[in-house]
């Protein structure tokens, strides 16, 4: 999807950079996908729910997961037991429990409500959880810096998509394989979805941004929130991979995401840094 958008742009070089390195076009898809993971969840009475995406970043030697408060409330409650937090990985049946849980308390529910979790360097098995899937957080990668044009790109856990329609030049599957679908019978996704997305309104008073998605079939954008969008920028160096946001509310029947903007994000993570310098957690679990 990446690079026949930068095609169509007719850019000439074929290299897109990830922190300070240069990744072939082709391959950028595959890496948002990694970067973008299923928010899971248990309520009182033991059930596990999937209430949307998140995005795994690596920042200043942290692994940081972000997603927004309103996914994890039940009841009004966010869970005290973090045991019933966890989230997906790229490893095979594997997930990942953290060790922490920060907020913003003064933004509105139906604002910028973005959760920061810290996680642990190892999945639930012991396994140390692999770098790749950790978006490297530049400050200088931040939409809107260098941003070539409005387009943006989506990768999240919809709950819904019309399985006639993708792979296609704005929706992708990772990995698709019609022997093993990423979207199940029920067409309820099983992996995240890379969607294009256009940028149409500029901030509003309560602080988020807005983005169309250009998807050519049906799809539900319940589970969506916690999402990252991305971008593609240019700078000194070549054309890189930014962050223009992550997801916060959405609406199914205009395909209209509100997203909190990454400058947002980065100030969350460093106010939660700033509060919690000593905590580090690399143990490997019993």
């Amino acid at each position: 999807m990446i690079e026949a958008y930068l095609k169509k742009r007719g850019e000439i070089t074929n290299t897109v950079f990830i922190e300070n390195c240069g990744v072939p076009a082709e391959q950028i898809s595959k890496l948002i996908h990694s970067f973008s993971h299923a928010l899971i969840r248990r309520d009182d009475y033991g059930a596990w729910s999937f209430p949307g995406s998140s995005l795994f970043i690596g920042y200043n030697g942290r692994k940081i997961a972000l997603s927004t408060i309103h996914q994890l409330k039940q009841k009004m409650d966010v869970p005290r037991n973090l045991e019933n937090v966890m989230f997906s990985t790229t490893m095979d049946n594997q997930h990942v429990v953290p060790n922490s849980i920060f907020s913003d308390e003064s933004a509105p529910e139906e604002g910028l409500d973005i959760a920061l979790y810290e996680l642990p360097s190892f999945a639930t098995d012991g396994k140390v959880l692999c770098s790749t899937q950790f978006y490297p957080l530049l400050e200088d990668r931040l939409w809107p810096a260098g941003a070539i044009d409005d387009f943006m790109f989506v990768c999240g856990f919809p709950e819904y998509v019309d399985k006639q329609y993708g792979p296609s030049p704005t929706l992708d599957y990772p990995e698709w394989d019609d022997k093993i679908s990423d979207i199940t019978e029920a067409n309820f996704c099983t992996s995240n979805v890379l969607m294009s997305a256009l940028k149409i309104t500029n901030q509003t008073r309560q602080g988020f941004f807005s983005a169309q998605l250009l998807v050519d079939g049906h799809i539900c954008v319940n589970g969506l929130s916690g999402s990252p969008i991305f971008y593609i920028g240019k700078n000194k160096e070549g054309l890189f991979l930014g962050l223009a946001g992550i997801v916060v509310r959405g609406s199914c029947g205009s395909k209209v995401l509100n997203f909190a903007p990454a400058s947002y994000v980065y100030s969350i993570i460093n106010s939660y840094i700033s509060l919690n310098t000593d905590t580090t957690d690399d143990k490997t679990p019993s």
